[in-house]
């Protein structure tokens, strides 16, 4: 689905306890795209090229809009609408599984290889995370460096800063957890794009890279890059209300799987 692939941008940690909110709006650089993250309470807009289309999410109301600028349309996806889709992947996947049985086994992997990067996953991945002994600064941000083996699917390269020293709270991030229960359903495992979103920097767990990732290099198993993901403004001016509300003039369309 097209209109999530601004998420494999969103490389941002929440933690520290704070008693301030403030909004946010995050730059990220992915591959060839500007990506603007806009945060506001429990209020979340993100802006991307219009070919890739943009959304708001609104925790306060627990409600998506995926927006099509280009075509001048919208869909609305609710809690219900989220618990039906996860349904029928879960579904899909079990039908696929099932076909399985009659692949020849030389085939298998192959084949589960690419239902691995088609459908939702079930659990999180394992993770080993080990620090690479360096520090650089990025867009003036003081980061130092991580590297994260992923079981089956290749490593990161994380290059993260303190989150203190840009004044960011877990209440300045807080509607990324409102978006992580609203995804659940889709995504039993957890989503994959919104690494480093949802963690405490007080109190990592085990797999979790220390810090706010600045700079994102995911690696394949043989080591070469697939994509990069890299923050280059953040900001706490205020964000016009009007950000979070769909624009005039758009045409609401049915969501429909594989949309």
């Amino acid at each position: 689905m097209r209109h999530f692939r601004w998420i494999g941008g969103l490389a941002l940690g929440l933690a520290v306890v704070a008693p301030a909110r403030a909004d946010l709006t995050i730059e990220t650089k992915h591959q060839d795209h500007v990506i603007q993250t806009l945060v506001s309470g429990h209020k979340l807009s993100v802006q991307t090229p219009a070919a890739d289309g943009s959304m708001i999410f609104r925790g306060d109301q627990k409600l998506l809009w995926m927006i099509d600028a280009e075509r001048k349309t919208y869909r609305e996806m609710t809690e219900k609408d989220v618990e039906a889709l996860g349904s029928k992947l879960q579904d899909a996947m079990a039908k696929m599984k099932e076909a399985l049985a009659s692949v020849p086994q030389e085939q298998r992997a192959a084949v589960e290889k690419m239902m691995a990067g088609q459908m939702p996953a079930t659990e999180a991945a394992k993770r080993i995370v080990t620090p690479l002994g360096q520090s650089r600064k990025i867009n003036e941000f003081v980061c130092a460096g991580y590297r994260a083996q992923i079981e089956g699917e290749g490593e990161l390269e994380i290059w993260s800063t303190d989150p203190k020293a840009l004044e960011i709270s877990a209440s300045d991030l807080a509607v990324f957890n409102d978006f992580a229960a609203f995804m659940k359903a889709l995504n039993p495992g957890g989503l994959e794009s919104m690494e480093g979103l949802l963690k405490d920097f007080e109190h990592p767990k085990e797999g979790d890279v220390p810090g706010l990732p600045i700079l994102t290099i995911m690696k394949d198993e043989e080591g070469k890059e697939r994509w990069r993901s890299e923050v280059t403004r953040i900001s706490h001016d205020a964000i016009p209300g009007s950000i979070f509300e769909l624009p005039a003039g758009l045409e609401k369309e049915k969501f429909e799987l594989g949309g």
